[in-house]
């Protein structure tokens, strides 16, 4: 698989709290500017810990007509941190609908306790993967 820096919203970031993601993509105007299917793939290389081993974390994909997106298109479910703890693991894969507004941002939001040590890669992909090399 090739990633295009250009979609790409972190690479090998620490994800300690909540924050936004590094990178907001402008997908083109009416969110066309790929004519193939978009995957949304946020993986953790190192896998995520935390002192006590109960951190929770949600992703919200947020999008906007500026490069400032505030319209909220998904929160995922809570993500136990038990289920992310290994190399590789995938926090979320999904396929982004055609016709999104024009830029797309990432908001990662942790709680019951923050995470203290651990990476999140975030891009979109029209190649889904199935294994992860870290």
């Amino acid at each position: 698989m090739i990633t295009d820096l250009s979609q790409v919203f972190d690479f090998d970031v620490a994800l300690t709290g909540t924050r936004s993601s590094t990178a907001t993509l402008n997908l083109g105007a009416a969110g066309d500017a790929e004519d193939r299917q978009l995957v949304l793939e946020v993986i953790t290389p190192d896998g995520l810990a935390s002192a006590g081993k109960g951190a929770v974390l949600t992703v919200s994909i947020v999008v906007g007509a500026t490069s400032s997106p505030a319209t909220t298109l998904l929160v995922t479910g809570a993500i136990a941190e038990a289920s992310i703890t290994t190399a590789g693991s995938s926090i979320l894969q999904i396929n982004l609908p055609r016709g999104l507004l024009q830029y797309i941002q990432l908001i990662y939001t942790v709680s019951t306790e923050n995470f203290t040590s651990g990476h999140v890669r975030a891009f979109l992909t029209t190649e889904p993967q199935t294994q992860y090399n870290h």
